[in-house]
């Protein structure tokens, strides 16, 4: 499996994981808003990092348990987690 993806594909991933983690309470938070202004505004603001899973997979593992994270939170979890480089550095020892 690559570890590498669209950043459709990401924006899928993360919002088909945080549903099946928040269920309701995620859904919820999103009442009321066009649901491609939502996809816009993730893409925009998650950029690469939606292209790369285990940044993605870290910030998921990082998640606030009470409450579903905006964009702008998530994309700082994805700022903690591994970079390409660091990782494949770490994967060639």
């Amino acid at each position: 499996m690559s570890e590498t993806c669209s950043m459709e594909y990401g924006f899928d991933y993360i919002f088909g994981r945080m549903s099946a983690i928040y269920g309701n309470d995620f859904a919820r938070k999103w009442d009321g808003i066009d649901p491609n202004l939502i996809r816009q505004e993730w893409i925009g603001t998650m950029g690469r990092f939606l292209t790369y899973k285990p940044i993605m997979d870290y910030a998921l593992a990082h998640l606030d348990p009470a409450r579903p994270p905006s964009s702008l939170q998530f994309r700082k979890l994805c700022q903690d987690g591994p970079d390409r480089k660091s990782t494949r550095l770490n994967s060639s020892h």
